[in-house]
């Protein structure tokens, strides 16, 4: 089974590269609009004008050249989601699309699911890899809590939850936010790293994205068929534990999944949230130094 990693994506302004590099960088990327095709996972975005979407390209150039991310970062990025008329350098937030060949995802513990559960073991392994990240010179870091409890929409096949970090070397808490779309064969994922202060505006743009989202007629949730299709062998739970770390996936049955990721950035859940986050940071600190200046 193939496998495409949907992994958290931090977001950053290119700082390295000339302003008139980047202006350049800027006014080659046209954006889409209006009714997007994903043909690798099956599924169109229905964006309207409220929204810019960069094909697979293009989302590669903004996070490498202008997001300041390693290449191998944007490997098996489908796409990236703006704010209408939002320039990529801009503060603001953006939505990585990805795509995990996972199987179908059974939602019967929809109701039974205990996520807090999940959160304490999160929270234990991000105090216990401290020492590692401190060792490898990234900031300490803590999760707060749920930034938004997981929810699961019955009519949409979507999970949705976020989480607030605090990292010890900045003042303002960082947003993870994450969106799994459910289809017959695996989950389409739009992940969002962010300040805490654009959490409202994040929450309404994944409502509105999550409801213009449609798997291709075969491909939907509800097309799986039982006994001949293959199934992921976990729940929802499991799709929030995959993040955990490896004391979680143990937990919740998720070590044969893992072994299938061709990175393992699943599961050192801290280390790997540290790379992802020291850009936009990086950058927050720059550009608040630059309005008081």
């Amino acid at each position: 089974m193939r496998s495409v990693i949907a992994i958290t994506l931090g977001l950053a302004i290119l700082c390295s590269t000339p302003l008139a590099a980047q202006e350049a960088l800027s006014r080659s990327l046209p954006p889409e609009n209006g009714t997007i095709q994903i043909p690798a996972a099956r599924v169109s975005l229905e964006l309207g004008d409220r929204y810019d979407f960069y094909g697979p390209e293009d989302a590669r150039t903004i996070i490498v050249e202008h997001w300041d991310n390693r290449p191998e970062q944007a490997e098996g990025v489908l796409g990236v989601i703006l704010p209408a008329g939002l320039d990529p350098r801009e503060d603001g937030w953006g939505g990585i699309v990805t795509y995990a060949e996972t199987g179908w995802i059974s939602n019967d513990d929809a109701r039974s699911a205990d996520y807090d559960i999940i959160l304490e073991e999160m929270q234990a392994n991000a105090r216990a890899e401290n020492l590692e990240r401190s060792g490898l010179g990234y900031p300490e870091l803590e999760i707060v809590g749920w930034a938004q409890q997981p929810t699961y929409d019955s009519v949409r096949h979507a999970l949705i939850w976020a989480r607030e970090f605090d990292f010890s070397d900045t003042e303002n808490n960082s947003l993870s936010y994450d969106v799994r779309l459910l289809g017959r064969e695996g989950v389409l994922s739009i992940n969002f790293v962010a300040d805490m202060d654009k959490l409202p505006a994040i929450r309404r743009a994944a409502s509105e994205i999550t409801d213009g989202a449609r798997f291709d007629p075969g491909a939907r949730y509800e097309d799986y068929e039982a006994g001949s299709d293959e199934a992921a062998g976990y729940g929802l739970a499991g799709l929030v534990a995959s993040g955990a770390g490896l004391a979680v996936a143990k937990q919740f049955g998720l070590l044969a999944m893992l072994a299938k990721l061709a990175k393992p950035l699943l599961v050192g859940l801290g280390i790997a949230l540290a790379l992802f986050f020291v850009p936009i940071r990086r950058w927050l600190r720059r550009r608040k130094s630059g309005d008081r200046d």
